[in-house]
């Protein structure tokens, strides 16, 4: 509280008159960042193709570039570290962020799927793997607090090779170039 009394200029007292409480300080701190961060703008379907190797880059782009900042590997640490405390927090992240990106991004291989496209069995484990062959190589080390960002050539490639990777299992053979 001394630290963010200074940060921002006023008494100690003065914070404490506009929040009850330690908890309520700290959840509208967490809506705020909430609001800024969002979630990943996902391609809107409009512009999604039937190439799945082009779209799944652009997905793939956009989930990289989304949890790049410096400020959304600080929450996402904050989150791990006070989800003990305060229960609600990574129910509530999880709605508020990374959800909504599943939830499209189910739509999308649902069309894949329903067109023949692709075939994943279990489509939920297939969205969870594609995000999984970007977060870990870009974001682990970062979460745990090693390493600086890795910069867009590494986005790129790491994306390139995860819908690669992604393709050749489940790619319905003859379906795309």
């Amino acid at each position: 509280m001394d630290t963010l009394a200074k940060e921002s200029g006023v008494a100690r007292r003065t914070i404490y008159n506009q929040f009850i409480s330690k908890e309520i300080l700290f959840q509208a701190v967490i809506e705020s960042i909430w609001f800024r961060l969002g979630s990943p703008d996902m391609p809107p379907e409009k512009e999604m193709t039937k190439d799945p190797a082009k779209d799944l880059y652009q997905i793939g782009l956009t989930i990289a570039r989304h949890w790049a900042p410096p400020e959304t590997q600080d929450f996402l640490r904050l989150i791990v570290r006070e989800g003990d405390r305060f229960p609600h927090l990574a129910e509530d992240f999880y709605r508020m962020s990374k959800a909504p990106m599943l939830e499209r991004m189910s739509a999308y291989f649902a069309r894949l799927e329903s067109e023949g496209i692709m075939a994943f069995g279990d489509k939920e484990l297939a969205i969870r793997q594609f995000v999984g062959l970007i977060m870990e190589p870009l974001r682990w080390l970062r979460l745990i607090g090693i390493g600086e960002d890795p910069g867009d050539a590494l986005y790129h490639k790491v994306v390139d090779e995860a819908v690669k990777t992604f393709i050749a299992r489940y790619l319905v053979t003859g379906k795309t170039d």
